[in-house]
């Protein structure tokens, strides 16, 4: 098995928060160059199109830097959400990759299946803007999943459903669909997840990993349908959520492709 954090979709993930990281600096930079451009300039020297987009930069309102990160967080919810998919969908194809016939899966799981492709097609009615399915794919994947078949493809993209968010209750749910039964303590035993939340020891660790995940689903939640008027996100509090999503995100391919290998 390939290592999660190898695979193309876990890099698209980096890059996703480099580009935050990235532009959050420029919004940063730009906004502490502006009051003292102007001093800074040999206008003299400018051509005229360099000196009118000058002065268009000085005469720019200063932005609100929060508005900024309001944003943002929402965008490194998105990442984690969509990695989250992403590893289980590539899981399920892992499974389907080593699995000699459908009647070799544990019940539980195809039972699961069966249930993750029905849900899959009942939006039909009512299709995700966040989900692509091929609908008649799906059916074709779930005709081949029979008892006595050799030869079968399982709807690794009716696993990736992740409703309900990223909280400490759901992600044991989530993983428990790909036959994972999470202990919190993989997640707390994390160099890199200790080291973001300033702990040494895997239990405490393993807690404040649940607790920022609830914390980040609900500053979501708030930002996402009320603007987040109300919600102060700081330049330190999104660069602390950046961290904690890379450790994170880190922490979970390990989880997941552990968690397969020891059960398929």
């Amino acid at each position: 098995m390939t290592p999660l954090c190898d695979s193309p979709q876990f890099s698209e993930f980096e890059a996703g928060l480099d580009q935050i990281v990235k532009s959050l600096d420029l919004v940063r930079v730009a906004t502490d160059l502006r009051p003292y451009l102007n001093d800074m300039l040999r206008w003299e020297c400018l051509e005229k199109d360099k000196k009118g987009l000058a002065q268009k930069f000085i005469k720019t309102d200063q932005p609100d830097v929060a508005v900024f990160c309001r944003a943002f967080y929402v965008m490194v919810y998105a990442l984690l959400e969509k990695l989250m998919a992403d590893m289980m969908r590539i899981g399920v194809e892992v499974i389907n990759s080593r699995a000699k016939s459908f009647a070799s899966l544990r019940e539980n799981f195809q039972h699961e299946h069966i249930h993750r492709s029905a849900i899959a097609l009942q939006t039909i009615k009512g299709r995700r803007d966040h989900h692509d399915f091929d609908f008649f794919a799906i059916c074709r994947n779930l005709g081949s999943c029979l008892p006595e078949s050799d030869q079968f493809t399982l709807n690794a993209t009716a696993f990736a459903m992740t409703d309900g968010g990223l909280t400490s209750e759901n992600v044991p749910r989530l993983l428990r669909r790909i036959g994972i039964d999470l202990d919190w303590d993989d997640f707390g035993r994390s160099t890199d997840l200790q080291g973001v939340m300033g702990r040494s020891h895997t239990r405490e660790t393993a807690g404040e990993v649940k607790a920022w995940l609830d914390k980040m689903t609900r500053n979501r939640n708030r930002l996402a349908h009320t603007g987040g008027v109300s919600l102060t996100i700081t330049e330190r509090d999104l660069r602390d959520a950046l961290a904690f999503a890379k450790a994170f995100g880190h922490a979970l391919a390990d989880v997941i492709e552990s968690g397969i290998g020891q059960n398929f």
